[in-house]
């Protein structure tokens, strides 16, 4: 790639496109030697980047959208998750973690309720806990949005404008390990459920019950699975949005 461009912005999206196309392989590509070139190549590339920031204040000026494509690779997410064009964050990844996060809010909460998930005492408590962890990753999107305002408004004094990026940088990288750790959590939820029910064990009550909302909740994907199905579902999305992270296992233990 070309790293010198006259035109600021134009290099920006330049840099943008070329991290996109080897976080692609990144997740992708199964050869080690691969992995670990690319990996090599995404460091140099996004310290460059950050470097880039630091000198040119045109991260808002960024208009370029997430790629359509942004989910290839992870089926489910590709055909079902789109992007919220209401709340771009002239931020790739945070553009997709808001996606995934809209979707399992509207499709997937609220199947996490007493009344379409009967649970045993032990997981009837793991999920209602679900909603405490999922209202505190809201609170962190809103936390971290206020920090793009205050660049977006010019709301800074110019010394200050580094240690300003610095605390949103530490803001996104922190939402988006939090996020990371709620779909594991939920995965291995999920996957406890299933195996229980495909034991025929007793943790879910209701399984073969059909999945229905009323009609002032409008049209909803569980609309007419069992319960069985659905978490099975919930279980592949899940773990899509996992394999999207792609975050070291050591980073999530942080």
């Amino acid at each position: 790639m070309d790293e010198t461009t006259n035109n600021p912005v134009e290099e920006l999206k330049q840099l943008n496109r070329a991290i996109h196309q080897y976080e692609i392989v990144l997740k992708t590509t199964k050869d080690p030697v691969q992995k670990h070139r690319v990996s090599k190549e995404l460091v140099r590339l996004r310290d460059y980047r950050e470097k880039f920031h630091h000198v040119y204040s045109v991260v808002e000026e960024e208009t370029e959208q997430t790629s359509e494509n942004e989910f290839e690779g992870f089926p489910f997410l590709y055909q079902n998750v789109s992007l919220d064009e209401d709340r771009l964050a002239h931020d790739r990844e945070v553009n997709a973690l808001l996606a995934i996060l809209h979707f399992f809010e509207k499709e997937f909460l609220s199947l996490m309720t007493e009344r379409r998930l009967k649970l045993d005492f032990k997981y009837s408590l793991e999920r209602d806990g679900f909603y405490h962890l999922f209202q505190d990753i809201q609170k962190r999107i809103s936390d971290f949005e206020d920090e793009l305002k205050i660049i977006n408004n010019g709301n800074y004094k110019e010394a200050a404008l580094t240690e300003i990026k610095n605390r949103r940088l530490r803001k996104r990288r922190i939402l988006i390990i939090e996020t990371d750790k709620f779909f594991r959590r939920l995965k291995k939820f999920d996957q406890e459920i299933l195996e229980d029910i495909e034991k025929d064990g007793t943790a879910c009550l209701n399984k073969d019950e059909r999945v229905h909302f009323e009609m002032i909740e409008g049209m909803r994907y569980l609309e007419g699975y069992t319960v069985a199905e659905s978490m099975s579902i919930m279980f592949q999305f899940t773990n899509e949005a996992i394999s999207y992270f792609n975050l070291p296992e050591i980073i999530v233990q942080e």
